[in-house]
């Protein structure tokens, strides 16, 4: 373990800060009633039992550019002073004053006489990248200095002080351990990284929390060797009343043409009021140079994954395929990605009555009683709108976007669309969910099926169908004006396609109950 020391007397080059002034600074001087700060960056020494610190990671050839620095007024951070980013951080210039490192002028650090708190302390290269950082009271580096964050700072009018701070060289992957909350190190970039950030969804409340997690990587498979990462989490914190957890980044080499492999497993934590299963709760995705580096021009920067949560309705809202962890391209990250689930176990979010479909039901908001209802396949044609009635419904138009495009099914080649009953004004939030319509092109294209499968206990009086294959809309709004099996309980047809497209689609159906209601 190497140990790195200051060769140079701080406390004797304190006088050397009242020598460079300029004439903005003598100024201030003069003025009774503010006073101009002057902070130096003074690194310390990691103890022989931190193994984390390297020649390499601490950068001894790297040259400081600028330090950015948050000072509030009160000791708990909440009101900062002005001049500050969205994260209450100031940028302030460095300068090597006979070998130290020392502020320059800054008219945002001019402040009136008072008590201030320094908060946030990190210094940047060049490059943007974070060299030295304060660590914070609570970190597991606090007791590396003797002062951690916050320090207090006693402003007396017509001074000029020098506040000496102790750092320490950043260590990415234990950036937790400066005690940073995560609204800090959002700014502070680790050189190749992947981070990733995680919601997760309580079944038995219902409610969607920051999560406790850790991540291993290995660089040839899952449960593989060669072990690149273990067993790294990020942190959990109070912010006011609530918890916040921390985005985790994990510091990488430079993966080439690799792919790695990676599990990222839900924790519980005791400021957290969820209860994971880490043997279950966990979700597994690959990623190679390029996913890193595109992840650097992403907005927010980093992964957002929602942990066994639905979208509305329990519906996918996304490209299948498109969600980090999940594997069968429902769009949602829960043990069927990893085939982890207990037999016969329903894992669908939102289903507090175990029937595996989220709807009215479980929620108690149902407008109906669940039999003679109304039901029309899901679409982004409300019917109501285009024929002027207040009856409602939808239609479906295939074009390769809206609703079509949102619940293509890529892996099957088919669509896989809602069958709402009881959705009055076309409101699916009092709606229950009769089962799906499953809509199919053949191979050659000269004809597409259309199947309504019905879930179990469900059963209709009457169906009905409208296809058209040139865009185009039945003359008149009533199902039974373009029904095409009226009076009958036909659950599918197919219909040629002679046209040129878009598709439109209506499917129908009375006398809708279910056995459970």
């Amino acid at each position: 373990m190497k140990h790195f020391k200051l060769s140079m007397a701080w406390f004797a080059l304190l006088a050397l800060v009242f020598t460079s002034c300029s004439k903005e600074e003598a100024d201030v001087i003069n003025d009774k009633d503010t006073v101009q700060l002057t902070f130096g960056a003074m690194l310390g020494a990691f103890n022989s039992q931190n193994k984390q610190a390297t020649p390499v990671e601490c950068r001894e050839n790297a040259i400081p550019a600028y330090v950015m620095v948050g000072i509030s007024t009160d000791e708990e951070g909440t009101t900062y002073i002005d001049g500050g980013n969205a994260e209450n951080l100031i940028e302030i210039g460095l300068t090597n004053n006979n070998g130290s490192w020392e502020t320059t002028y800054s008219a945002d650090l001019e402040l009136p006489e008072d008590t201030y708190y320094l908060q946030h302390f990190a210094v940047y290269d060049t490059n943007d990248q974070v060299l030295w950082v304060a660590p914070r009271e609570g970190g597991a580096f606090a007791s590396e200095v003797s002062d951690a964050l916050p320090q207090t700072i006693e402003l007396i009018g017509g001074t000029k002080p020098y506040i000496a701070v102790e750092v320490l060289c950043f260590i990415p992957r234990e950036e937790e351990a400066y005690g940073y909350p995560f609204f800090d190190f959002e700014l502070v970039e680790v050189e190749n990284s992947y981070c990733i950030f995680v919601n997760y969804c309580d079944d038995a409340t219902g409610r969607e929390y920051p999560a406790h997690f850790s991540v291993e990587v290995w660089s040839d498979e899952f449960d593989g060797t060669e072990v690149v990462l273990s067993s790294n989490m990020n942190t959990v914190t109070m912010q006011g009343n609530n918890p916040a957890a921390s985005v985790l980044c994990l510091a990488l080499p430079d993966l080439g043409d690799d792919t790695y492999y990676a599990r990222v497993t839900v924790l519980n934590h005791n400021l957290l009021p969820y209860v994971s299963d880490p043997d279950a709760d966990y979700f597994e995705f690959t990623f190679t140079q390029a996913d890193i580096e595109a992840q650097e021009l992403a907005v927010p920067a980093y992964e957002h994954v929602r942990f066994n949560c639905a979208p509305p309705y329990g519906e996918p809202t996304c490209e299948p395929g498109t969600v980090l962890g999940d594997t069968n391209g429902d769009c949602i990250v829960d043990c069927r990605d990893t085939d982890s689930c207990e037999p016969d176990e329903c894992v669908v979010p939102g289903d507090t009555n175990g029937d595996c479909v989220v709807d009215c039901r479980d929620t108690n908001t149902c407008d109906s009683g669940g039999c003679g209802d109304t039901a029309y396949m899901y679409g982004d044609y409300i019917l109501s709108d285009h024929y002027n009635s207040n009856n409602w419904g939808w239609g479906l138009l295939i074009d390769g976007v809206g609703v079509d495009a949102e619940y293509y099914d890529e892996e099957n080649d088919n669509w896989v669309i809602p069958f709402w009953a009881g959705a009055g004004q076309n409101d699916t939030s009092k709606a229950w969910r009769a089962g799906d319509v499953i809509i199919e092109l053949d191979d050659d294209g000269e004809q597409i099926h259309v199947t309504i499968d019905l879930y179990d206990g469900v059963t209709v009086g009457d169906t009905h169908f409208w296809f058209n294959d040139d865009n185009e809309w039945p003359e008149k709004r009533a199902p039974g004006q373009f029904d095409l099996h009226k009076g009958s309980e036909l659950l599918s047809y197919s219909f040629p396609v002679d046209g040129e497209g878009p598709y439109t689609l209506i499917v129908h159906a009375g006398d809708v109950c279910n056995e459970a209601f």
